[in-house]
């Protein structure tokens, strides 16, 4: 009589595979009673929740305590040039630098602390451009790291409300909200220095509201 014998090992293995195939079986039955009970998986919340507990918090070599002693008002916007140079802007006509990627200095534009300058865009450690929102539609420019700006658009009709900018290189947009129908949009060619709008024709009518 010949008897074939499964080894020990095979099969150790062929049980493991098969509690394996049954325990997914038995998953895919409870998930399905789940998603049948409330429309999702509550599985799929607890495993971000395990991979989020799993990550470390960087913690940043920025000192804090400086940064709140130099800046008092509301930060707006936020332009970063790379790992050591940044700018922010701010409410009260408000700007900060940064240099070398851990203190800020804080200043305010002459003349200007009645805006709210929500966006900015840097260049460089000395480039920058800033842009107002609300009544008055303003983008100022500075080439000496904030010591002097200069005024590069202005536009004071009833309705302007400039919201941010952008730019690849030279090449630039700042978006409004939708003026006499039309959405807003400026265009600039060399940092900022020029803007010229883009014309109604060029667009879709603006959705109301």
């Amino acid at each position: 009589m010949c008897i074939n014998r499964i080894p020990r090992r095979a099969m150790e293995k062929y049980d493991s595979a098969k509690a394996l195939l049954l325990l997914n079986l038995a998953m895919s039955i409870v998930l399905i009673g789940l998603t049948g009970c409330h429309g999702s998986t509550p599985l799929d919340t607890d495993s971000s929740q395990m991979e989020m507990e799993g990550l470390e918090a960087k913690k940043s070599n920025v000192d804090i305590s400086a940064f709140e002693r130099q800046w008092s008002y509301s930060v707006r916007g936020l332009s970063q040039v790379d790992d050591r140079i940044a700018w922010a802007s701010g409410t009260k006509g408000s700007f900060m630098r940064c240099l070398d990627g851990v203190h800020w200095e804080a200043g305010s534009i002459s003349g200007y602390t009645h805006l709210d300058f929500r966006d900015i865009e840097a260049f460089d450690a000395n480039k920058a451009l800033i842009m107002a929102a609300g009544d008055e539609g303003r983008i100022l420019r500075t080439e000496d790291g904030g010591q002097t700006w200069t005024e590069v658009y202005t536009n004071m009709e009833e309705g302007i409300f400039l919201d941010g900018m952008d730019f690849n290189g030279a090449k630039g947009y700042c978006i409004g909200d939708p003026l006499d129908g039309f959405p807003f949009i400026l265009y600039s060619e060399d940092e900022g220095r020029h803007w010229s709008r883009i014309g109604s024709k060029q667009l879709p009518e603006a959705i109301p509201g």
